[in-house]
């Protein structure tokens, strides 16, 4: 598995990362963990295969930038999405919520 470290911060539970994975069919995700075990995932943005990395860093600066920062946690269904919401097993969209 590919992975793209973008940038790092510390916070309550210690140091975090902001990293960039691969996800379905060419599209990566942008998560913020703990570095130390790469727990507490949050999705910070998904990109479709089509956006450059160039985006994931400014949505690193946006985040990092907010002091009011917060991410939903990171759903394994995420992996198998596409940006749009479709579930890449089938191409049906995702119900809301997950």
């Amino acid at each position: 598995m590919m992975l793209i470290a973008c940038d790092r911060y510390l916070a309550s539970d210690g140091q975090r990362e902001l990293v960039l994975l691969p996800g379905a069919a060419g599209t990566r995700l942008l998560i913020d963990r703990r570095r130390r075990d790469g727990g507490d995932a949050r999705l910070l943005a998904h990109l479709s295969r089509e956006e450059p990395d160039d985006n994931a860093r400014l949505v690193c600066r946006e985040y990092l930038g907010d002091p009011r920062r917060s991410a939903r946690p990171l759903r394994a269904d995420d992996l198998l999405a596409t940006p749009d919401g479709a579930d890449n097993r089938d191409g049906t969209p995702r119900a809301a919520g997950g």
